[in-house]
This record gives C-alpha cells, sequence and structure tokens, in this order.
C-alpha cells in the first residue's frame, strides 16, 4: 500500500470516528435536553399561586383524582401556609337558638389560586385563576389544605418524601415559589441544618434562595429517581431588616405527615383513602370532640 492510500484511509478513519462522535454527542444531548424537560415538570408545574385578603404566597397541588361521584368531576388539592390566607379566615361567635349557648363559625374571604401553564424551555404561557375553599387548617403548625375548583385531573402532582427516609445534611434541594408574587421561581441549595427550632417548632434550614411570597410553596428532592416534597418554605431569616435569602427555613416532612393525620386527610399520602373518607372521618372527629364539651 502506498503512502498515499495510507493518507487517505487514516483521515478516512479519523473524519468517520469524528462523525460518529457528533451522532453520539447529539443523543447524549438529546436525552439530557429530555431529562431536564421531565425535571422541569416535575419541579415547576405542581406549583401554584395563592391569592387571598390582599395577600399573595404560594402553593402546591398534593393530590388530584376523580370524584366517583359522578364522570368528569375531579377533586384536587393545595397545600399551602396558614399564614398565607390566614387574612381571608374569619371565626365568628353565633347564638344557637336549639343549644341555648353560642358556636363558633368561620366566614371565610374568597381565595384565588392560579394554575400555570408553560412553554417548552419554561416560559410561562398563562395562568388559569380558579375558586379555592378551606378544606382544614392548623394555624400552630402554619399549614393550611385547599380544594380548587378545576374541571379536570392535575396532571402533576407533587408526593410526599418517603417516611421511611430521612432527610441529611447537604441533600440537594429546590425551592420553588412565587417570590414576591411572581410567576413561579426555581432556586437550587442544600440542606445546611436539619432541626432548628423557633417558635417552639422545628424547621429545617436549607440554602436554597427563598424570599417573600415563597411561604406556602414547595421544597423538592430527588429519591431513587422520582421527585418529592420534602418540605413547605415558611421563614427566611431576616438581619438588620435585610432578609438573608440563602437562610431559609422550611416545614419538613415530619411535621407534614403529623398535619395530615391531624387533620384526618390521610388521602394526601395512603392511596387507599379519598377525601370523601377524610370528609366522614372528620365529622366523626368534630362530633366527638362536640360530646366532649358538651
Amino acid at each position: 500500500m502506498s503512502d498515499k492510500e495510507k493518507c487517505r484511509r487514516f483521515w478516512f478513519c479519523v473524519l468517520w470516528t469524528a462523525f460518529l462522535m457528533c451522532i453520539a454527542m447529539a443523543c447524549v444531548a438529546r436525552g439530557a435536553e429530555a431529562d431536564l424537560g421531565k425535571m422541569a415538570n416535575d419541579v415547576m408545574r405542581p406549583l401554584v399561586r395563592v391569592s387571598s385578603a390582599g395577600a399573595a404566597g404560594s402553593g402546591t397541588i398534593v393530590y388530584s383524582s376523580d370524584a366517583g361521584s359522578a364522570p368528569g368531576k375531579y377533586r384536587t388539592f393545595v397545600l399551602t401556609n396558614y399564614h398565607v390566607i390566614s387574612g381571608a379566615i374569619h371565626v365568628v361567635r353565633v347564638w344557637d337558638s336549639l343549644t341555648q349557648s353560642y358556636r363558633s363559625e368561620e366566614n371565610n374571604d374568597p381565595i384565588t389560586v392560579e394554575l400555570f401553564s408553560y412553554y417548552r424551555g419554561g416560559r410561562t404561557v398563562i395562568s388559569q385563576p380558579v375558586r379555592a375553599v378551606v378544606f382544614c387548617h392548623k394555624e400552630a403548625e402554619d399549614l393550611a389544605l385547599l380544594e380548587i375548583d378545576v374541571p379536570y385531573k392535575a396532571e402533576y402532582v407533587a408526593v410526599l418524601y418517603p417516611e421511611d427516609a430521612e432527610l441529611y445534611l447537604l441533600q440537594p434541594v429546590w425551592a420553588v415559589g412565587c417570590s414576591l408574587g411572581a410567576d413561579p421561581l426555581a432556586a437550587f441549595g442544600y440542606i445546611t441544618d436539619l432541626e432548628e427550632i423557633i417558635d417552639r417548632r422545628p424547621y429545617v434550614m436549607a440554602s436554597a434562595n427563598i424570599i417573600y411570597g415563597n411561604s406556602g410553596g414547595a421544597v423538592l428532592t430527588i429519591k431513587d429517581g422520582k421527585w418529592y416534597l420534602c418540605g413547605v418554605p415558611s421563614r427566611v431569616t431576616v438581619s438588620r431588616g435585610q432578609a438573608i435569602t440563602h437562610m431559609g427555613f422550611f416545614i419538613g416532612p415530619e411535621r407534614l405527615r403529623a398535619f395530615v393525620r391531624a387533620q384526618h386527610v390521610d388521602f394526601l399520602i395512603d392511596s387507599k383513602k379519598t377525601p370523601a373518607d377524610a370528609e366522614k372521618e372528620r365529622e366523626r372527629a368534630a362530633a366527638s370532640n362536640k360530646r366532649e364539651v358538651l
């Protein structure tokens, strides 16, 4: 074989190898893009904006399923902070002529939840405002569950962090919320403190930037290839009047599960339970508490 032929074959092999590498890199890039697209959906799409009584915060869709009572009927629930909707909650004393005693009634102002749609690439296309009602709340735990009126099943729902799994220091997390009332934004960080006691309640600290408006949103982490809701952003450190955004606190999974069980909304963590089951259980609990008071 002549030197000229050897040179020709050499460059043919080089160019062919380069061509194959370009194809391989393109396939990897497309795979990475698909992974990032799935991540954006899992992280961003359960997030909603919550507005009431002139205040705005965030919320996370944590349940959506058919109602079971009639075709085309669905029940969808949003988890948020109590302080996001507290201005809309009014408890009044009403005289009951039957029992000849006063009883408390809750009268709430309108609450609006905005659902978001996105272009490919993440830019918000449109926000859809819907009516929300308070299903349950606990001021001491700063948590509330809202039910929203939508004629379809939500495609993306945040799932609570597994009970048999523990958070750990420097665990990667994403904090998502409507910062300063804007459309949802996501920030990456790490868990930096597993237990900080504030007002006699335990919180988890993360370095993912949060600011006012993130309250009620989501802190998400990935485990075994699946995204989970591991907390609800609730507080931010303030020093000399300035918010220290990388020192935000969130309500962790243990407190979230305790709220779920105390409020009898087990359908959020048990696929065998339904909102109808929760309503019956809450009615029984209310009747039992009333008998104890009497």
